[in-house]
């Protein structure tokens, strides 16, 4: 039986050989940053990746022995910036807290961001503004349970370790897609901590109404739109409405009460909607209104953009 080259052993045949070491396990250090506040954890875990990046460049580029993918660890940085991982291989559900639309001139390059503490109640945010001038960024959140949210800022002189100075606290309706506002000051570190203080209605208590661009023909004219009930309760009556890229309404159609897919058969509706003649279409889109007293799981479903289908 043939076997591998034994591992080395200091002062054997081996010991000119360079010792071998385990890789290292990129999410317990990331943990132990949490638990400890330690930062020197994370400095180790990064330059360990970026090691490991540099070693594998080769194959990651002209020598890439797939054409499916480029492994580059990323999934830490994702958990240190969004709360959880949004997209990695082999990760079927989003778990990230966050996510972030940077206004300029602020960019995603332009400030560094540490996410210590994510629950779906409570996130600590901690971020220094490496940049010269101040800019806002729309926080979107996503693991977060829906409510009244209390959302604080206040300004930390030793990297978010402590807090001093004025602290400044706005309550606020949030929910999974909808977003907040957070300001960054020029080299400063701002710690930001969001606390859940209000419960609103679950998300699996909650009806949903859908479409998709799969959804929506256009022939001609005529804008025929197939509107999905989705979500655990039933859907009440709604509308569906096509607008012109100013928001004015060029037709609209009703939408009746939908019983809830808890059987595991799809419940929909098809509508059609006429355009009037000589209207402009441009940047036109379909937009179903649900009835404003019910929540919806998301309002992300809510519109499609008709885009040169004219």
């Amino acid at each position: 039986r043939e076997e591998g080259p034994a591992a080395p052993t200091p002062g054997g045949a081996n010991s000119g050989r360079i010792p071998l070491r385990p890789p290292p396990n990129y999410a317990a250090q990331h943990l132990a940053w949490q638990l400890t506040g330690d930062k020197s954890y994370l400095e180790a875990l990064y330059a360990a990746q970026i090691e490991a990046s540099a070693l594998r460049e080769y194959m990651n580029t002209e020598g890439s022995m797939w054409i499916d993918r480029v492994e580059v660890p990323n999934g830490e940085l994702q958990r240190a910036r969004l709360g959880g991982v949004a997209l990695t291989r082999n990760a079927i559900y989003p778990g990230h807290a966050v996510s972030w639309t940077f206004r300029a001139p602020g960019d995603e390059e332009r400030v560094a961001i540490l996410v210590p503490e994510s629950r779906p109640d409570y996130l600590k945010i901690v971020a220094y503004n490496m940049s010269g001038e101040s800019f806002l960024a729309d926080m979107t959140a996503w693991d977060l349970e829906p409510g009244r949210w209390e959302v604080s800022t206040e300004v930390s002189a030793d990297g978010g370790v402590t807090t001093g100075g004025e602290r400044l606290s706005v309550t606020k309706e949030l929910e999974r897609g909808g977003s907040v506002g957070l300001a960054f000051s020029p080299r400063v570190t701002t710690v930001f901590t969001l606390k859940l203080v209000e419960k609103g209605v679950p998300y699996w208590s909650r009806p949903d109404l859908g479409i998709g661009r799969d959804d929506v023909a256009v022939r001609g004219r005529r804008v025929t739109v197939t509107v999905h009930g989705l979500g655990a309760e039933d859907t009440r009556p709604a509308t569906v409405a096509l607008v012109d890229g100013r928001g004015k309404t060029l037709a609209a159609a009703d939408v009746p009460a939908m019983k809830a897919p808890v059987d595991l058969i799809p419940k929909r509706v098809t509508v059609t909607l006429d355009a009037p003649a000589g209207a402009s279409l441009k940047g036109a889109s379909v937009v179903v209104n649900p009835d404003p007293a019910a929540k919806e799981i998301t309002a992300g479903n809510n519109r499609v953009k008709l885009e040169g289908r004219f």
